[in-house]
């Protein structure tokens, strides 16, 4: 479970940079990501940026980041639960967008998911 939390939060941000799912767009902004992640994961080694880590608690690092990470799946997952269609923009943005469109809840989806 450790490695698929990453690419949950990875997978998250394509979304909202490549909002229309287009293959090669999400295929060209991996390619720029990798490589901006592997040089600043090398600059914080080479500055020896370790012990922040130190600073974190263990149930932060656990508990509090899969908790997170439920909360985006549910939060992603809601819409299409209800027919609804909003606008990616943000964790907090989407919250409040989910529940301005909420009345339009299509019942006939909300039964059949039942």
């Amino acid at each position: 479970m450790q490695n698929r939390t990453p690419a949950i939060l990875v997978a998250t941000q394509l979304g909202l940079v490549v909002p229309d799912a287009d293959p090669s767009r999400l295929i060209m902004a991996t390619a720029t990501l990798s490589p901006l992640v592997g040089s600043m994961l090398l600059a914080a080694k080479l500055l020896r940026l370790g012990f922040v880590a130190n600073f974190i608690s263990a149930p932060v690092l656990t508990t509090g980041f899969k908790a997170g990470i439920g909360l985006v799946i549910v939060l992603d997952q809601t819409p299409k639960l209800l027919d609804i269609h909003i606008a990616k923009h943000g964790f907090i943005y989407d919250i409040f967008s989910l529940v301005q469109y909420l009345p339009e809840t299509s019942l006939m989806t909300l039964r059949s998911n039942r």
